[in-house]
């Protein structure tokens, strides 16, 4: 019998606690504005995702969230989206190691995970960062403006080891070159920025988020 998943990647979108969120910013915005622009963006985010989805047979995805917050859970399973709950150590490796191990139990071929508070993010550029994974074993990688990940697709299985933080850019690479993989490197303009401090707030003129 085949899998239903087989040969399908899951779009992840790893999300926190919206009160817990942004605590780079808490200089600025007051914890319930950061949990209003957290949530705002995690929700455009999904918008976003939900269109490069559906729009796309063909690359034949399932977009899912991780999260240890019930409300997040709550709010992708309200949008009928696929939902994974983070246990242990809440930490962005962490969720990215449990969904990696779910998604593999589930057959998947490969994950792409992507961050709930890209800045602006084209739908265009995410499809032709998914179209790069073309070969058996793959590491595709996109850094934004610090050097962070903030894209990654890898083909399941496999033993790649999530290294996020400062500068994870250069330790993914560091870990798909480990496994014997050349990463590719697709350095795309509205995948650079995300949201994290004052002088990124700047990014968001102009766009609409909603509660």
């Amino acid at each position: 019998m085949t899998n239903a998943t087989e040969k399908r990647t899951l779009l992840l979108v790893p999300m926190k606690d919206p009160e817990k969120s942004k605590t780079r910013l808490r200089d600025t915005l007051n914890l319930k504005d950061r949990a209003y622009l957290a949530k705002s963006l995690f929700k455009r985010t999904l918008q976003i995702l939900k269109i490069v989805a559906n729009n796309n047979a063909s690359l034949r995805l399932d977009l899912a969230v991780i999260s240890a917050s019930p409300e997040i859970i709550d709010l992708s399973k309200s949008n009928k989206l696929l939902s994974i709950l983070e246990t242990g150590t809440q930490s962005l490796k962490n969720a990215t190691e449990i969904a990696k191990v779910w998604a593999t139990n589930k057959g998947y071929r490969s994950i792409c995970i992507l961050p709930a508070d890209l800045a602006n993010p084209d739908p265009e550029e995410i499809i032709s960062f998914l179209k790069e994974a073309n070969d058996n074993r793959f590491v595709t990688l996109s850094p934004s403006a610090d050097l962070g990940t903030n894209a990654l697709h890898i083909s399941l299985p496999t033993n790649f080891n999530f290294r996020y933080g400062k500068k994870s850019f250069l330790r993914h690479i560091k870990a798909a070159e480990k496994l014997g993989v050349r990463p590719k490197i697709l350095p795309l303009p509205s995948l650079k920025y995300d949201i994290d401090t004052s002088n990124d707030l700047k990014y968001l003129q102009g766009l609409e988020l909603e509660t």
